[in-house]
């Protein structure tokens, strides 16, 4: 994986971004959780798909 040395900006282009932040028992210990903004679809495509193969291994689906 290549990184950028260069800093991302706190906020995307077009303004402030609103996120959400977990801090409970359930979110440190048994939630997967996170957030990203992606504009390229091959890219989401494959973090969907890798999400997706961890079902089972990394986390299990609940009814809500």
């Amino acid at each position: 994986m290549v990184r950028s040395q260069r800093r991302a900006p706190p906020f995307s282009s077009s303004g402030p971004r609103p996120t959400s932040a977990n801090f409970s028992y359930s979110a440190e210990n048994r939630n997967v959780e996170f957030g990203i903004l992606v504009r390229d679809s091959a890219l989401a495509t494959s973090v969907e798909a890798m999400m997706t193969n961890k079902h089972g291994s990394l986390y299990e689906l609940i009814n809500a």
